[in-house]
């Protein structure tokens, strides 16, 4: 008999070279193009896998903000969960800075630089102003690593002769001074004062010479308790520093009137160390410090305290407190913190707190927490991953609520925020007043999307709600008012999509123009009577408070995907009406708010469409 020869083997070989290379899973490429920012892209690799998902996270520069994706992605959300099943190329588009909608521009602390002292015209004539490494100026020079430096009858430092430390209270840095900070890392025992005594025609900048936060100068705490700065003053930035274990603390160490116009931006700060707003009675006398007009902008604050260890739940990443006014968190990057990202305490004397366009999560407590503090606006915000029930909060993503015997927060409002993958969507409780939540997305999370119970007037106006343990509750209160929302696919077909518990609360809410669905179940309301009604029995009960309601679809572009925009014969569209909230809000601070969560003007056809995104 013959046998098969070498060309049989070949024969065989090859085939099985081709089968093994057809088994192989497809590798792709990501290319990522951006002008005034850049992305974080995680994981950061040449190549993906078929099917891997990668997180964009975009970062603006200083002066601009985030716009959308385009390319091979849409949409505005500040965190884009990409899957790679193709060679994808993504723009990441930044514009000149605007505020996020319903917050106002403010007046100081976003476009200034300190290349305005490039010019003479701007200088104070009584400094000396020495060209730095990148073509800037500067009027005082630290570097503590410089062989030369030393602060011996050297009060300003220079390239050559630079000071060995940060010049302190009571010394106080003079209108038009740019300190150039180098070298590091700086440390001391409860942090430098610094008393900064700018003017609006000329501003301090206290900053770091470099924006690159790998060559950042460094600040290191001592202690649990040691604060790197703690500025005061008026008219001033700081900028570019590096804050490792250690924070900046604003509040008046020194009597003077107030602190105001100032911004702290491009901060790195992680650790155990705290980046506070603080505002308290000067000790030696009874005369009250106020902090208004303050920025703080473009910061990552990162993994202060242990977000798993319940005896730093209430380590924050930002905290505005006490007798505060007009002040920004805004565009800033926050995770990861034993307690709040941001924690708003002012027991009812801080008002116009602006929170806008920030990306929070993975915090111990809550991404947002807002006690007795009138005139908040939250706004644009992208909100995810708090589960962490029983250590220090609920896995709530925003809280609302009274202190102890304060007043509760009035005019809080919730505009156009994504909030996903939580515990709990926005929890509003006991002495809360006159509550706004208005095109919101929450998707994906265990309990209720929006929760309010003893409180005062709620509002809950345009918001989408998809794959909730519930969807909107209201319970124990003055009255709600929920209209043009969405609530669909409940994570249990036992859940309430809407629940209005008690009278008399009952018999003075409203219910209109929303829409409900259960894909393979009943929809079921809760109106007063611990009866669920589905939508058709809801409205034979109450003619009056279910008016334009549906049950029905509502089509969405691509749920499994979150995106929770319309298709074309979405049942959606067109079947809303504009709520008074609009009015009511620009009424109260000038600002139309009358737009999707894309921020496209609403309506955009015959009439308003329901849900958080107007059909175009």
């Amino acid at each position: 008999m013959k046998t098969k020869g070498p060309i049989f083997l070949w024969i065989v070989l090859l085939f099985l070279f081709y089968e093994a290379a057809e088994t192989q899973a497809a590798t792709y490429t990501l290319t990522i193009t951006t002008n005034n920012g850049s992305v974080i892209v995680t994981p950061d690799k040449a190549l993906y896998d078929e099917g891997e998902v990668v997180k964009l996270t975009p970062k603006p520069d200083v002066g601009y903000n985030f716009t959308g994706w385009a390319g091979d992605a849409h949409g505005k959300r500040l965190v884009l969960n990409l899957t790679m099943d193709s060679d994808k190329t993504i723009i990441a588009n930044f514009d000149t800075w605007r505020p996020p909608i319903g917050i106002p521009e403010p007046e100081f602390g976003i476009f200034e630089t300190y290349r305005m002292y490039d010019d003479p015209a701007n200088r104070n004539p009584e400094l000396t102003y020495h060209q730095n490494a990148e073509g800037g100026y500067y009027t005082n020079y630290v570097d503590n690593t410089h062989p030369n430096a030393t602060d011996t009858d050297n009060p300003y430092g220079t390239a050559d002769k630079p000071r060995k430390t940060i010049l302190r209270y009571p010394e106080v840095i003079p209108p038009g001074s740019v300190v150039e900070i180098h070298g590091g890392p700086y440390s001391k025992k409860y942090g430098w004062i610094l008393h900064l005594n700018g003017t609006a025609s000329q501003p301090i900048f206290f900053r770091g010479y470099s924006s690159d936060v790998t060559d950042m100068p460094e600040f290191l705490g001592i202690d649990y308790d040691g604060y790197g700065l703690i500025p005061n003053g008026q008219y001033f930035i700081l900028e570019n520093l590096h804050m490792n274990s250690s924070g900046i603390k604003v509040r008046p160490k020194i009597a003077i009137d107030s602190i105001h116009h100032f911004s702290i931006r491009n901060i790195e700060s992680s650790g155990a160390g705290i980046l506070k707003f603080y505002d308290n009675i000067v000790v030696s006398g009874s005369s009250e410090t106020s902090i208004h007009d303050a920025i703080v902008y473009n910061n990552h604050i990162h993994h202060h305290g242990d977000p798993i260890d319940p005896g730093q739940v209430d380590v924050c990443g930002v905290v505005p407190a006490g007798n505060i006014s007009y002040v920004w968190v805004i565009d800033n990057h926050m995770h990861h913190n034993g307690g709040d990202s941001i924690q708003v305490v002012t027991k009812g004397q801080g008002h116009h707190i602006y929170i806008g366009r920030n990306i929070m999560h993975g915090d111990g407590e809550n991404a947002i927490d807002i006690k007795g503090t009138n005139d908040v606006i939250i706004s644009e915000n992208t909100m995810y991953d708090y589960y962490t029930a029983g250590l220090g909060g609920q896995g709530e993503v925003v809280v609302l609520h009274i202190q102890s015997s304060e007043p509760g927060p009035e005019r809080n409002w919730l505009i156009h925020n994504y909030l996903h993958d939580a515990n709990s969507g926005i929890t509003s409780s006991s002495g809360t007043q006159s509550i706004y939540t208005i095109g919101n997305i929450i998707h994906d999370i265990n309990g209720a999307g929006i929760n309010g119970w003893n409180g005062e007037y709620f509002y809950h106006i345009g918001n989408t709600i998809y794959n909730t343990g519930g969807g909107i509750s209201a319970t124990s209160s003055t009255a709600a008012f929920i209209t043009n929302n969405i609530v669909a696919n409940l994570k249990s077909v036992e859940s309430n999509h809407l629940r209005v518990k008690y009278s008399p609360m009952s018999d003075v809410s409203e219910a209109n123009y929303n829409l409900f669905y259960q894909e393979n179940g009943e929809v079921n309301i809760d109106w007063g009577t611990d009866t669920n009604y589905n939508v058709s029995e809801f409205k034979s009960a109450y003619p009056d408070k279910s008016k334009g309601c549906i049950e029905a679809d509502p089509l969405f572009a691509d749920p499994e995907s979150n995106n929770f925009s319309l298709q074309a014969d979405s049942p959606a569209i067109d079947a809303g009406i504009e709520s008074e909230v609009y009015q009511t809000f620009y009424d109260l601070y000038g600002i139309d708010i009358r737009k999707d969560i894309e921020a496209r003007t609403r309506p955009q056809g015959a009439g308003w469409d329901i849900g958080a995104y107007e059909y175009t």
